[in-house]
């Protein structure tokens, strides 16, 4: 940078230099808050989506075995 020492790059569009060190920080701050309030909100959308996922696979498993007639397709009649 013209005039001055050059800044380091640090997450993206954040810089961390002598003027701006408290503003960055808090954005910086402000970035890593919402990114893993974000990765919370997808960890428990993911759980939920799983457990609602065995919930429907147990009821088509018990609705499968209800639905069984026993002695149905044991004899097959054949005309020639």
């Amino acid at each position: 940078m013209p005039g001055g020492a050059p800044r380091q790059r640090c997450m993206g569009d954040y810089y961390i230099g002598k003027e701006n060190d408290v503003m960055d920080i808090a954005a910086l701050s402000t970035t890593i808050s919402r990114g893993t309030l974000g990765v919370n909100v997808s960890m428990a959308l993911m759980e939920k989506v799983l457990e609602t996922a065995e919930e429907t696979g147990e009821a088509l498993t018990q609705m499968m075995e209800s639905a069984a007639i026993p002695g149905l397709g044991e004899y097959i009649d054949i005309r020639v």
